[in-house]
């Protein structure tokens, strides 16, 4: 086949993904959001979330077709009430316990408790948000088995403790093919086809950039102070140990850290890509062009807009609070943190989560075909309440 005749077939078939999401609006809705949960001392931050939501679903198009987000405010903050009355029933007696003379018992038991309480708030936080996302009247659904689920990730969250990370790709490959083999959009099941094989490159470079140096700093100071680390609590002592070795193995883990930071930021994007590219859902298939350089470009671009205008406004309410007195003083000083955070959010929204959002729908792409008509109405039951765990302990839900 000739050049000319593959430049003139046409497109392959599919579903035109498009996005209206506007930086300003969406800046504007995270203002007022703020203003309010500061208000109402953290209640109204559940309505935020979900006023955030309905306006991202909603300006997500497939095929000229909105998503639409029917979760309420009232659902998650049940969740999270629930959830956080566990929470305390649970680690209050392991703190009490801590606070009676058994330190190191306690930190292990609230280690344990994160890694069986982490996965099942993610569990219940896709099944709940799955379950409140529709298209063309049609919900979606994840309908996956807790109990294996718990056993599997619990196991494979130890794994990775034991083997200082080495096996923390397989825990995460394992999680996002659950999560996506077991999500309906009505009763057509999703499928995911990642391996490690697509994402451990990268993860295990960041791994290496950030153990080698560690180790190498922890031996340095090891047998510098032959064993007794009561000398690093000693400034005299502290001066004598800074050698040139030690210093070259401080220079050398301050360095691994930093790379080890930009490989593992690379990882996520990469992550984030081959999940989008491995879904297929029947005859559709999905595909991602996100790329490292993108996300590097968006988050620059909203570290200087956020710190900037941010540290402006601060500087300019101190310079005002100053050359006033008495009570507009006073209100001065009350209202700049309220003031700081509220812009704070709101810069948050326009410069990272639209041009972020608004990316990664324009650099993903639905191929192939989708039988709307044998898709019937997903029959999967619905949580009466929102995402619990999740909420309750804001794991950036």
């Amino acid at each position: 086949m000739s050049l000319d005749v593959a430049d003139s077939l046409p497109p392959p078939p599919g579903l035109a993904l498009h996005h209206t999401i506007r930086g300003g609006a969406l800046g504007w809705i995270a203002f007022r959001n703020s203003l309010l949960t500061l208000l109402t001392l953290g209640v109204w931050s559940f309505w935020a979330k979900t006023r955030i939501r309905r306006y991202l679903w909603a300006n997500i198009q497939i095929d000229g077709d909105p998503l639409h987000y029917t979760g309420t405010g009232f659902e998650l903050f049940k969740g999270a009430f629930i959830a956080l009355l566990v929470l305390m029933a649970v680690f209050i007696p392991v703190n009490i316990l801590g606070s009676a003379g058994h330190p190191w018992l306690a930190s292990g038991l609230q280690l344990g408790l994160i890694l069986m309480l982490t996965p099942l708030g993610m569990f219940f936080a896709r099944r709940y948000r799955l379950s409140r996302t529709e298209w063309r009247g049609i919900r979606a659904a994840f309908s996956g088995p807790l109990k294996p689920f718990f056993w599997q990730s619990l196991g494979l969250g130890l794994l990775s403790i034991i083997t200082l990370g080495l096996t923390e790709p397989y825990r995460q490959v394992y999680m996002e093919r659950y999560f996506w083999d077991h999500s309906f959009f009505g009763t057509q099941r999703f499928s995911s086809d990642l391996t490690v094989s697509t994402i451990g490159k990268v993860y295990y470079l960041a791994w290496v950039f950030f153990f080698v140096p560690t180790a190498s700093l922890i031996w340095s100071v090891w047998t510098a102070t032959q064993g007794d680390l009561s000398l690093l609590t000693d400034e005299n002592q502290m001066a004598s140990l800074a050698t040139a070795r030690n210093g070259g193995a401080l220079i050398g883990f301050f360095v691994g850290t930093m790379l080890s930071v930009i490989t593992y930021l690379i990882y996520r994007v990469r992550l984030l890509r081959a999940v989008l590219s491995s879904l297929s859902l029947g005859g559709l298939r999905v595909s991602s062009e996100f790329t490292v350089g993108r996300a590097v470009i968006i988050a620059l671009g909203a570290g200087f807009m956020i710190l900037v205008p941010g540290g402006m406004l601060i500087i300019a309410i101190s310079m005002l609070a100053k050359a006033v007195s008495g009570g507009v003083a006073v209100l001065g000083v009350i209202l700049t943190p309220f003031l700081t955070l509220a812009v704070g959010s709101a810069l948050w929204a326009r410069f990272w989560t639209a041009p972020f959002t608004s990316a990664l729908v324009a650099t993903t792409h639905l191929t192939g075909t989708l039988e709307l008509e044998g898709i019937g109405q997903s029959i999967a039951p619905t949580p009466g309440r929102g995402e619990g765990l999740l909420s309750a302990v804001d794991f950036g839900a």
